[in-house]
């Protein structure tokens, strides 16, 4: 175990005098000089604008093309630590293709989404999963625990579902950013931090509701599109449950795409490949716009 060393003022090669008042001069710095040398955010005076206002101007009108690029992937889960790159299409809302890319060779691993599907191949298996696009189906193959239109919301620097006519806002200023707090019959739900000056999301937390998990996530700085516009540079998102789960994912190369393929975000099943449905979410009828 470790002792503190007791410092006796007797040890100090001063006078006694000299000692205490160079002590007290000390002490004198701390507590004076080193608060006087913090920089301090001035309180903001002015009321904070109308938060359906602030919203709307700033997110009411995502992008109607769609992205590519790379991401850079890495995530600490229960079972480990995992760093992937991939090729990354989306488009909002709810439009997601990942190409996982192994340090050598072929993707080994093609995943898209759209509204009514989640669907996975595996080259090496030749295995090809389809379920919902659900938070649970999209760990089980990806170990990130969002649904899909929360990830590209927020790799778009948008927040996750404020556009729920249910939601009621209200705001306040939180240093030099604006904050918003979404409400569902009278219980917080939501926390927005904008920069209203670099109009931007920097941070957003939410709890569990209507489908979408606990989380929190940090915007970085953004970082400017090839064809116009411009998006978070990478986010870090923190679930504590119902896993514990830490990404950060990193945009590189993002251009804007204003004609994709019709089958970017269908993927078709192999010729051969076994077909699963991926915790029986998907059966009868429905399953034949799988294939």
């Amino acid at each position: 175990m470790f002792r503190k060393k007791r410092i006796h003022l007797k040890s100090f090669p001063f006078s006694g005098s000299a000692a205490k008042i160079t002590y007290f001069l000390f002490v004198a710095c701390l507590f004076f000089g080193c608060s006087l040398s913090r920089e301090t955010t001035p309180l903001r005076e002015e009321l904070p604008p109308p938060p359906e206002e602030v919203l709307e101007r700033l997110f009411a009108s995502p992008p109607e093309e769609g992205f590519r690029g790379t991401a850079k992937i890495s995530l600490e889960v229960p079972e480990g630590k995992y760093f992937r790159t991939a090729a990354l299409v989306m488009k909002y809302p709810d439009c997601l293709r990942i190409e996982a890319l192994p340090l050598m060779g072929t993707p080994d691993l093609f995943l898209t989404a759209d509204a009514r599907f989640l669907k996975a191949y595996f080259p090496e298996e030749n295995l090809f999963l389809v379920g919902r696009p659900t938070a649970s189906n999209l760990y089980a193959l990806f170990r990130l625990y969002l649904t899909v239109p929360d990830v590209v919301s927020l790799l778009m620097g948008l927040p996750p579902g404020w556009g729920d006519p249910r939601l009621r806002y209200a705001a306040a200023w939180e240093g030099s950013l604006y904050r918003a707090d979404a409400f569902w019959d009278g219980e917080k739900i939501q926390s927005l931090w904008i920069d209203l000056e670099k109009k931007r999301l920097t941070r957003y937390e939410t709890g569990a509701w209507n489908g979408h998990p606990p989380f929190q996530v940090i915007f970085r700085e953004a970082v400017p599109v090839e064809g116009g516009g411009e998006v978070p540079g990478g986010i870090s998102i923190t679930l504590k449950e119902p896993v514990a789960l830490f990404s950060t994912i990193r945009l590189i190369g993002l251009e804007r795409v204003s004609t994709l393929p019709e089958d970017v975000f269908d993927l078709p099943v192999p010729q051969g490949a076994e077909l699963r449905w991926m915790d029986g979410s998907v059966t009868g009828s429905e399953g034949e716009g799988a294939n």
